[in-house]
């Protein structure tokens, strides 16, 4: 259990409830952090200078209390860059910090999808020995944050453990994205129909949908372009085709693998 506030009256609150981790202190409340028994955050004064940060910790480390430094990392296009080269510059001074990395800041603050930022924002703070990160579920965009972190730590301990890239490791973070493509083209699925005989209908995704059979071939970018050519009578069958065919569609538009009869690849979201 963890609490976050510069106010006075919060932290003593906090401090006889017992917490496990109390975030943040600078110089103005860094007094408090005595009565805490167990690891305090310090930050710097004015959320940037390294300096205040170095004072803060010099007094931290004459009292013995444990703490977690905390560079403050800003969001994109308002400091992200020199926040980053905070963190750098800090491990090379105290190569044995423990250190916190906020990516709430990052992921809450822009429209694109939070999967791969928190992919590369556990890869830098693997790469930096920061065991200490905090995000956020506030915005809708970032449901599952907690989760996709955890996956992306496992996936980078999995590599520094291989002295490997995080690279065909573990795939869950790949939800939008697959590994491979489809892999006929529209050569390939008419030469492939040039040897059936039977009745069944086949389903591909290249750069249209392709459905076909021994006495047909159908192509097109929708469901409903392909199914209305189809005349398909059984009921049951229609059920399947459209069932099969929205699928498809859905893999043309998100350039996704098809493959007839199994689900779409959605990374960790297939084990929700």
């Amino acid at each position: 259990v963890s609490v976050d506030s510069h106010q006075i009256e919060d932290i003593r609150i906090a401090a006889e409830a017992g917490v496990d981790l109390m975030l943040s202190f600078t110089s103005e409340n860094i007094e408090e952090a005595k009565a805490f028994p167990c690891p305090v955050v310090v930050v710097p004064d004015d959320g940037e200078t390294l300096y205040s940060l170095y004072k803060n910790i010099e007094k931290l480390d004459k009292w013995g209390i444990d703490y977690v430094a905390d560079p403050i990392l800003p969001p994109l296009t308002m400091g992200f860059s020199h926040g980053i080269s905070r963190y750098v510059q800090l491990r090379e001074k105290l190569p044995n910090c423990e250190m916190l990395m906020g990516l709430g800041n990052v992921t809450e603050l822009i429209d694109a999808d939070s999967i791969g930022i928190h992919g590369l924002m556990v890869g830098v703070a693997a790469e930096l020995s920061i065991n200490y990160l905090l995000t956020t579920e506030v915005g809708y965009r970032c449901n599952n944050a907690v989760r996709e972190i955890s996956i992306a730590r496992e996936l980078m301990q999995k590599s520094i453990c291989a002295a490997s890239l995080p690279k065909h490791m573990d795939y869950r973070l790949l939800t939008v994205k697959d590994v491979e493509g489809n892999s006929f083209n529209k050569e390939d699925l008419e030469e492939m129909q040039s040897v059936i005989v039977d009745n069944n209908y086949r389903i591909f995704v290249a750069d249209k949908i392709y459905v076909f059979n021994g006495s047909n071939f159908f192509q097109g970018e929708t469901a409903q372009s392909i199914f209305s050519q189809m005349e398909v009578k059984n009921q049951s069958h229609a059920f399947y085709l459209g069932r099969e065919l929205n699928k498809a569609e859905t893999a043309l538009q998100m350039q996704k693998k098809y493959v007839q009869d199994s689900p779409l690849d959605w990374g960790y979201f297939n084990n929700r």
